[in-house]
């Protein structure tokens, strides 16, 4: 994973393609090191080092992300993580689709 997140005051930008993987996929641990469980291990770290700040999670840049990724990362997330990450992508489908599976979940269309 790459060391290119950028704290701000009271946010961090995570870039899913620069500071996880070009090629995320896979729901669980055992699909591989870029999972969407280890994503969620990776940004609940982050988390709980920054207790008062949220992150802005970029999906863009990737080579695609597939349903069961998406789906993993929001459907079983708990409220803790949900409630402080904002998603933001060009791709209005995939945060439709991520609003599909958590309607709790905050999202940003980005402009490239």
């Amino acid at each position: 994973m790459g060391d290119c997140v950028i704290i701000h005051k009271n946010t961090i930008e995570f870039s899913l393609a620069k500071d996880f993987s070009m090629y995320p996929g896979g729901r669980h641990y055992e699909d591989g090191e870029y999972s969407a469980e280890c994503l969620k291990e990776h940004l609940l770290c982050i988390l709980n080092t920054h207790k008062d700040k949220s992150i802005i999670l970029n999906l863009d840049g990737t080579r695609g992300i597939g349903s069961s990724f998406l789906h993993e990362l929001v459907a079983h997330t708990n409220d803790y993580m949900i409630d402080r990450i904002v998603f933001i992508s060009e791709q209005k489908s995939y945060l439709q689709e991520l609003t599909s599976y958590n309607k709790n979940v905050k999202i940003q269309m980005s402009e490239g």
